[in-house]
């Protein structure tokens, strides 16, 4: 009978001290709301900007705090980020850790928020985000929050979310599309990267794109040194470059052109490190558009024009890449047996005719140039079949180069996939 009443005193007491454990650890992680207790905290943009979301809510957390008196004990002063983390993206909920500092003006009052030392507090936060879109308005709300530990894997708020997202498997494809989320992986699937930007805004041009389930064929490079991506071209919103050269762990974001707001279709290539280009094609009329050609010298923080074709062609475009920093391929729809391709050797100044060898067998079948693919010195075009051709489903011309494209010969016929 003892031994059993020592065994229910026993686990009786193990509940108490777990339940004590289990209260101490949420009060501690508990943020008291002070003038913001009940409401709703949220900040809005057109872009779907999510690079510093978490920065942008606490600056909407603080402005009471920071509008207060001196001598009001809430008020606080020099509120400043110090770094933000995307931690979680599934759908339409995104967790974010928000490291900031700022000065209370007493140091009591809002001692839940952080460490206070030498009269600054040291901020950490977790916050969970829900994104709502309406009418092109893009609006962010903390729906929960709380103080960061040194382990993210322990944050409540984390463990849910993870226990919401989808499980990744390996893939061929290397992005994935869900609601306003989208992640990319630059191994074949092993992992992935959250990008922190709205997935929808990548589809946004002056002439809505026609397939919204697949990202624009040649507006995004995913490698494990440069993930990048081209967006925007439409009323209010100008073509936009997105990147990123750390594997995800930092972003940033540049305006490559607001000169025209109907654009239809955007090209991105790099040939190094810091040389890149972006050919923007739109302002349709009919089977007409206009052409753009814009380069970066330092990585994607700068853009100019190089480059505009509509002085000698207004046809519509399937594809555009540059090999080199001077060395460029724009190809058009063909309304002829042959492939149209206009190239450049001077940096867009001059564009001159490229005739592709085609064997005398596939004229006429033959004729529609895709977008240009290098790797150094190697690049290659798929040519696909014209509207009448009855070749055979799917069958396309390869054209190899060995020299940057300045020379060109036929290879094979293959299969698109």
């Amino acid at each position: 009978m003892k031994n059993r009443k020592w065994i229910i005193g026993l686990c009786i007491g193990i509940i108490l001290i777990f339940s004590a454990t289990i209260f101490l650890y949420l009060k501690d992680q508990n943020i008291n709301d002070g003038e913001n207790s009940g409401k709703v905290i949220k900040v809005a943009n057109y872009d779907g900007d999510l690079i510093n979301i978490g920065g942008q809510l606490i600056q909407a957390y603080m402005e009471p705090f920071l509008k207060k008196p001196d001598e009001d004990k809430e008020s606080v002063r020099n509120l400043s980020v110090q770094k933000e983390e995307l931690l979680q993206f599934s759908n339409d909920e995104v967790v974010v850790k928000i490291d900031f500092n700022l000065t209370p003006q007493n140091n009591k009052t809002h001692k839940s928020w952080g460490k206070i030392k030498d009269g600054k507090l040291q901020g950490s936060w977790i916050l969970k985000i829900k994104i709502s879109n309406e009418n092109n308005k893009y609006t962010y709300k903390i729906i929960d929050k709380e103080k960061s530990k040194r382990d993210n894997n322990k944050s409540k708020i984390v463990m849910e979310a993870r226990k919401k997202e989808k499980k990744l498997a390996k893939s061929d494809k290397n992005y994935y599309l869900e609601g306003h989320n989208i992640k990319v992986t630059y191994d074949g699937g092993n992992s992935w990267i959250n990008v922190p930007i709205d997935a929808k805004v990548l589809f946004s041009r002056g002439e809505p794109l026609e397939n919204t389930q697949e990202l624009q064929k040649g507006s995004f490079i995913i490698t494990a040194n440069n993930i990048s991506f081209v967006y925007g071209g439409s009323e209010g919103f100008p073509i936009t470059f997105l990147t990123s050269k750390d594997k995800g762990v930092t972003w940033r974001k540049a305006v490559v052109s607001d000169e025209t707001s109907g654009t239809r279709q955007l090209f991105l290539d790099f040939t190094s490190d810091k040389n890149g280009h972006v050919v923007a094609t739109g302002d349709r009329a009919m089977s007409s558009e206009m052409t753009y050609v814009y380069e970066t010298n330092d990585g994607g923080i700068n853009w100019g024009k190089i480059g505009d074709t509509s002085s000698i062609t207004h046809t519509l475009v399937n594809g555009a890449a540059f090999s080199t920093d001077k060395i460029g391929f724009i190809c058009y729809k063909s309304y002829e047996q042959y492939p149209k391709i206009r190239y450049t050797t001077d940096k867009g100044k001059s564009w001159n005719d490229l005739k592709l060898p085609l064997p005398v067998e596939y004229n006429n079948k033959f004729t529609q140039a895709q977008i240009p693919k290098f790797e150094g010195k190697k690049g290659e075009i798929l040519v696909s079949q014209g509207e009448n051709s009855d070749f055979g489903k799917g069958k396309m011309g390869k054209f190899i180069t060995e020299d940057y494209g300045l020379t060109w010969k036929f290879d094979r016929v293959v299969i698109a996939e």
